[in-house]
């Protein structure tokens, strides 16, 4: 009997300590990003032409989140807490590849012929950096793939938002009718589609 209770006493201490110990890898991440978000603030204040900089980056062009996550996850583990017990608990509900019927160059990438309003999944894993109109492409987003590489979806109705992540294979949206553009782009330069399709 005090053996059953000194096992019990012995795994509630246990359990103790792994919330503790959650909840100080939640708060120490925490705070450095609030000391990060911060020390960027005051620099790009105290500094008119870092501002100006920043803001030309950040409004005319787009960082790397790719980049920037992988530094972040190299030094500090993942930026999402609890993202083991989260993926752990969480199930696929769309996950495919692009199916098109025929495939021909367009422009800058390509032109794929699908079904009547196609539902479009995620080549791979990224943030989603640009939702808006695109000369020839209509509607476009363009999702910074985890290895640096934007893609553009055109021709595309979506709910998604800026900086929305999204998992390879995860709904984006559908086409507005029967076509599909896509563009590859790493560093402003064309990169070959083939291991994408």
């Amino acid at each position: 009997m005090n053996n059953n209770r000194s096992i019990k006493t012995k795994i509630k201490k246990l359990e103790k300590m792994n919330k503790k110990k959650i909840n100080t890898s939640f708060l120490s991440k925490t705070l450095v990003l609030i000391i990060l978000t911060l020390i960027s603030l005051i620099v790009l204040k105290k500094n008119p032409k870092l501002k100006t900089g920043f803001y030309n980056t950040i409004y005319d062009k787009h960082i790397s989140f790719a980049s920037i996550s992988k530094w972040y996850e190299k030094h500090f583990g993942s930026s999402i807490p609890f993202k083991e017990i989260l993926s752990s608990k969480t199930k696929t509900v769309f996950e495919e590849k692009i199916e098109y019927s025929k495939k021909e160059d367009y422009k800058d990438g390509l032109k794929l012929t699908v079904n009547q309003n196609y539902s479009i999944p995620a080549l791979e894993s990224g943030m989603v950096v640009y939702i808006g109109k695109k000369e020839s492409y209509g509607n476009v987003v363009i999702i910074q793939q985890t290895d640096g590489t934007d893609v553009w979806y055109g021709n595309v109705t979506t709910n998604l938002k800026m900086y929305d992540y999204i998992e390879k294979g995860k709904f984006i949206g559908n086409t507005e009718d029967k076509t599909l553009y896509l563009v590859f782009l790493k560093n402003g330069k064309k990169v070959k589609y083939e291991k994408y399709l």
